[in-house]
């Protein structure tokens, strides 16, 4: 005897079949089951960065792991847009694939950085101004551990860093505001945002100001921070004023950062490096930093000096001091602007008496709303030329497409196989619609019928002498 029902239709049995509690139930067609009281887990057992307070090595250990997978997603996700794409250049025949090297992207940085400094340390000189080195940090409640403890502070969340680097971010804004409304200008500053082991961010700042304002400047430093409750400890140094003949810089103390994080992890041939400045990557995707080492808006902007600096890779051949001081030299610069009202803006950034070559930049401004669903406003590039002096093109940004690798095959260059099948293809088709001409458009034309006695035409052999009416062909 069978111990299953009987089912004479499946929809019918769901229907009309009930369900039971099986602890319950005493419906023979169920086993007998045995069952057991199941005591809940903890939370804590299920997660040990829930509820329970991590160790600073648990802490480090959970926050790199948070940001080198933010990496690996970011670097992932390009690599998914751009493993079926290729970069066209139909003009000169090149084609390519772009692929993301973390290691090179954040050295070229740090080389474009050090430059940067460098010049705008030795624009300081040159007018005597004295640097005033600014070191800030962010209040305990911010940090994951209170002092002299081991177990992280139970409400503490990663959203805290993000919220560090902002009032840092914030204070900096708010003493350049107040010295360009007390002194006239907002000083020259050269910036680096690091972090503590906790991955808390810190800054140091060097701020570069006439001698006769320092003490001022000083006091605007004081204020602004005394006036920020989330600001921790600080620590404001005057510097000595700059002597030529001695090699005291302070763009070599903040240098020193970037060594330490941009040239170690980029060397080559180790894993472990990368592994580094993928965390070091992610840390500074996930507290939202646009830029780590920053600086005063210098009179070539850095659009301009990644894409000419090409041509002045050998600067100390060419007789000049730095990379900058040559492209300044030799370079006009012209950007155009198109306002969100529809205006233009046409701006000359460099214009040297002599230039070798000439950037032109256009840029159409518009308006986005953000994650946080707030209106924001962005540049796109809508044209990028880089002319010689004898007036041509170089570098035109539009000469080169993204597209989908399965439209390569029209961008490819055609080899004499091709081109001769080509024409063979085409004299072919010229041929069948001539034939079809023949068959049944020339006997139309004409109107008189004598043409028709007179002429008949079999093959198109016939076409290559003068026999046809005029008005026929």
């Amino acid at each position: 005897m069978s111990v299953y029902p009987k089912i004479t239709h499946y929809n019918n049995f769901f229907q009309t079949y009930n369900t039971y509690d099986i602890k319950k139930s005493y419906n023979p067609y169920f086993p007998n089951i045995k069952t057991e009281k199941r005591n809940a887990l903890c939370s804590s057992c299920i997660s040990i960065t829930h509820c329970v307070s991590l160790s600073k090595k648990e802490h480090n250990k959970e926050l790199r792991k948070q940001f080198k997978d933010k990496t690996e997603y970011g670097l992932n996700a390009s690599k998914k847009f751009l493993e079926s794409k290729s970069w066209v250049n139909c003009n000169n025949w090149t084609m390519g694939k772009i692929e993301r090297d973390l290691s090179k992207e954040w050295k070229d940085r740090y080389i474009k950085t050090v430059q940067v400094w460098k010049e705008i340390e030795y624009i300081s000189k040159s007018l005597d101004l004295i640097p005033i080195f600014f070191t800030g940090t962010v209040v305990g409640e911010l940090h994951p551990f209170k002092a002299g403890t081991d177990k992280r502070k139970k409400e503490w969340v990663v959203n805290n860093l993000n919220k560090a680097y902002q009032e840092l971010q914030d204070l900096h804004q708010q003493i350049r505001k107040q010295a360009k409304r007390t002194l006239g200008y907002a000083p020259m500053f050269i910036r680096a945002v690091e972090y503590h082991k906790s991955y808390v961010p810190h800054t140091h700042i060097v701020y570069f100001v006439r001698s006769s304002e320092v003490d001022k400047f000083v006091n605007i430093i004081n204020n602004k921070q005394d006036l920020n409750k989330n600001i921790g400890r600080t620590d404001t140094q005057i510097l000595k004023p700059y002597d030529k003949e001695e090699k005291y810089s302070p763009v070599a103390y903040l240098l020193k950062y970037l060594r330490k994080n941009i040239e170690n992890m980029t060397k080559e041939g180790n894993n472990e490096n990368l592994e580094e400045i993928a965390i070091f990557n992610g840390w500074k995707n996930t507290l939202k930093i646009k830029q780590l080492y920053n600086n005063s808006l210098y009179k070539i902007p850095k659009w301009a000096i990644k894409k000419i600096s090409y041509y002045y890779q050998d600067f100390e051949k060419m007789g000049y001091r730095s990379m900058l001081e040559a492209i300044e030299a030799e370079v006009e610069i012209v950007n155009e602007s198109i306002q969100l009202d529809g205006s233009k803006k046409v701006k000359i950034i460099n214009n040297p008496e002599n230039p070798t070559y000439k950037i032109y930049r256009k840029i159409q401004r518009y308006a986005y709303v953000n994650k946080e669903e707030e209106t924001d406003i962005a540049d796109k590039v809508l044209e990028y030329l880089i002319y010689d002096k004898n007036g041509s093109v170089l570098f035109n940004k539009n000469d080169y497409v993204l597209i989908e690798d399965t439209s390569l095959s029209r961008y490819q260059e055609e080899t004499k196989q091709e081109i001769l099948r080509k024409f063979q293809i085409k004299q072919y088709l010229i041929y069948e619609e001539f034939m079809d001409f023949i068959d049944y458009g020339f006997i139309d034309c004409f109107k008189n019928e004598k043409y028709i006695n007179n002429y008949i035409v079999k093959t198109p052999q016939h076409l290559e002498y003068d026999i046809l009416p005029f008005g026929c062909a």
